[in-house]
Order: structure tokens, then sequence, then C-alpha cells
């Protein structure tokens, strides 16, 4: 029925998972539960996949948690549809989820909520900050949850039997932050008499399972920060460059940035403010280029250290550089190439010259053209006489042979050829 690939996907979620969510094994392994379930096959058909409520503190998780289910269950960080409470406080904003009625503006368009399903119909849909919405917004999620179905204002019916869907809410944060000696299944308690007094017992019943996060203690921190530091890693990589980041600068990243009311997002800020900020600053004055080996580092007063080196790639491609930048430019005599049409401008005769098997760079030396020199052919003797007309050019020598061209030289060529003769 499952490869063994799959197999072994579905068995491993929550390993899968606990790479991305830090200190919170008990939403972790409810999610990893319900995928399976349904999976398998042995759920409700006419349900979603699974339906939970994530509450607790601000920055623990919850949204991360559901991001990373999009990743690992539907292999794409696309597969999410995130709709945000908050726009839907009013009463009239409902109409935003199906659609506008006929007669209204935009009535032909589909529902935010529906249109975005219909085209991803393989996806987790979280609804984020559930609480700030519109009462009879929960009363339409009623049936989403039991029926797994919903019809938008044109009538059609969209299908949500094959998403999972995750309702976000910080209600309760505040008695956890306040019950700092009581232990979790305590808090658990208190937090779930607060769910009651803010949702009807008909719209909590509805979901799979309602799960309470953690505050993040320093341990916690510690797996984070490596998680945002790679991240920062990452982003470097196209640019070459290499990050290295001390166990100092990670304590005063923890230390600067732990607060158990803001949870993780205080951590991220930290990291944006230490070393994110001051990386862009060094990188745009200057101090570090491709290639550079980058160690951050904090001294015993919490100054905060950089580093730079070369890395061994970019320096034997700077060796090579160098090397190629001080070889002489001037061919081997030897190695003149001969005339051929593809190479050479050709000249009246049908020979050939090269511009560029001329050494610009060598001092200016007399040139003897007369035919005494009977070891140097025509073709050669048209090189140097061309090669000694730039040479004038070049140092500004007055010359009556300045305007020298091919057919000149073949004219003076021919003269003393007949000359040699008589």
């Amino acid at each position: 029925m499952f490869n063994s690939e799959e197999s072994q996907k579905l068995l491993q979620m929550e390993k899968a998972l606990q790479k991305h969510i830090i200190g919170q094994p008990e939403a972790v392994e409810a999610i990893s539960r319900a995928i399976r379930r349904a999976r398998v096959g042995i759920g409700d058909p006419n349900r979603p996949i699974g339906s939970f409520l994530f509450t607790g503190p601000t920055g623990v998780g919850k949204t991360e948690l559901a991001n990373s289910l999009a990743i690992e269950y539907f292999d794409s960080k696309e597969a999410m549809i995130r709709l945000d409470m908050s726009e839907y406080m009013e009463r009239h904003s409902v109409s935003k989820f199906f659609g506008s009625p006929p007669g209204y503006i935009d009535s032909g368009k589909g529902g935010q909520l529906t249109e975005a399903v219909r085209r991803k119909p393989h996806s987790v849909v979280l609804f984020d900050e559930i609480e700030k919405a519109h009462r009879d917004i929960l009363n339409v999620m009623l049936q989403v949850l039991d029926d797994g179905r919903l019809t938008d204002a044109r009538g059609q019916t969209v299908e949500f039997k094959n998403t999972i869907i995750i309702m976000t809410s910080n209600i309760g944060s505040d008695l956890i932050a306040k019950e700092g000696d009581l232990s979790f299944e305590q808090v658990k308690a208190k937090v779930e008499e607060e769910l009651k007094r803010n949702f009807r017992l008909e719209f909590l019943n509805r979901f799979d399972d309602v799960i309470v996060f953690k505050q993040l203690n320093i341990s916690d921190l510690k797996d984070i920060v490596e998680i945002m530091i790679n991240e920062v890693h990452e982003r470097l990589k196209p640019k070459n460059i290499e990050l290295i980041v001390t166990e100092r600068f990670k304590e005063k990243l923890i230390k600067e940035g732990y607060s158990p009311c803001y949870g993780a997002r205080s951590l991220k800020r930290a990291v944006r403010r230490y070393l994110v900020d001051n990386l862009a600053e060094k990188m745009l004055n200057g101090e570090f280029n491709v290639g550079n080996t980058i160690t951050v580092d904090v001294d015993s007063v919490t100054v905060i250290q950089w580093l730079t080196e070369k890395t061994a790639s970019t320096k034997s491609k700077v060796r090579k550089q160098e090397n190629s930048s001080t070889m002489p430019h001037k061919l081997p005599r030897s190695s003149i190439p001969q005339s051929t049409p593809s190479q050479f401008g050709q000249i009246a005769d049908g020979s050939s010259f090269s511009d560029s098997c001329i050494d610009t760079t060598s001092t200016l030396k007399p040139i003897d053209p007369t035919p005494t020199a009977n070891n140097i052919s025509n073709q050669e003797r048209i090189i140097l006489l061309r090669q000694r007309a730039m040479l004038h050019r070049k140092n500004n020598v007055p010359s009556e042979d300045n305007s020298i061209s091919a057919g000149s030289i073949l004219r003076q060529l021919q003269t003393t050829s007949r000359s040699r003769k008589e």
C-alpha cells in the first residue's frame, strides 16, 4: 500500500518537524499522529486531514510549526494558505470568505478562502489569531471543521478534505507568564478554562486537538540561535563568504534576546541587531569582500570582534591571477603563427599579417628591411616593418614611413627584389 520511502517519511515525521520546532514535543507529536491517521485512511474521510487549535505565548513556534508542516508533508513552502483574522473583525467581512452576493461589487469573484483552497486543495490552511475574528466567522468554521466543505457565493462547493486546518490564538498567554511555579499540566488546565470563556464549546469540540504551547527556556534558545545563525550562513553562501560564530558570541545573543514573554521573537531581534546589521554595514564599507572567512567573537568586556581572512579556495585563485599577470605579453619568435586567412588580415598578394603578433611593449630598435638578410622571409619582414611603424606612432618618432601600410611594404619589397636580380 505504501512504499518504504513514504512509510519512513510518515514514521519519522516527529524528527523532521523537531528540526524546525524547538521545545514543543507535545505539539509535534499531536500533529504527526493526525497525519499518519489520515494518510493510512482510517480517519474520517469527510473531514479535513487534521484540525488543531494552537494557543500559548507569542514567539514559541505556533506559526513556524504550520510552515514546517507544509514543507514536510506537502513538500512545498508554498502549500500554505494564511489568513490573518485581524482583517475579519467586522461583521460584513464574512463575505470575504465566500465572495460578494449577487448585485454587489465583485459579485462574480470567489471568496478569499474558497478561491485559495480551490486553487491549492492540498495545503495547510492557517487562521492566525482566531480570537480577533468576528463571531460570525466562527460559525462558518463549524461547517468547515465538521463537514470538510464550504459553498461560496456562486454556489460552488469547495472541499477541505485534503487540507490541514490550524488556528492560532494568544489566549492564556498572560496566565502562562504569571504562573511560573505551576506544572505544565496545571497551566494547561487554566488555559483551557480561559478558552471556554472566549469560545463556545461546540466550536472547541470540533478540533482534533487543542494544543497549549510551552514557554521557551534557555536550553531551547541555544538550539534556536543555532538555527538562526545557520539561516544567515546560508544567505551568505551565494556571496562566497564563510561565517564562523564563537560560543561566546552565541551566549551574548541569548543573554540579550532571552525574554519569557516574547519567546524567540526577542532572540530574532538580537540576531538581527548584533549580527546581520553589523554584517551589512561592514560589507557596504568594503571591510568584507567575496571569499572572506568572517569570525565573530566577543572579548572579556563583551565588545564584538570581527576577524576576516581569505578562504583557501580564494587564496589559490588570487595566486593564479597574480602569476598570470606577471607573465610576459611578448610572444616568442618561434610562436608567430603562419598566415591563414581565417586568423590574419589579408594583403594584396594573398599574404597576411596580425597585429596581435606585434610586441608593442618592447623598446624601439632599428630594423634593417634590406634584402641582405637572406634568412628573413618576406612574411617576417612585413611583420617587422609594420611593427616599426607602430612603434614610431607610439613613441611619436617622426618618420617618413609614419603612414606605412601593407601596400607600401609590398611595393618596397618588390622594388628591392627587382634590384637584387639586376
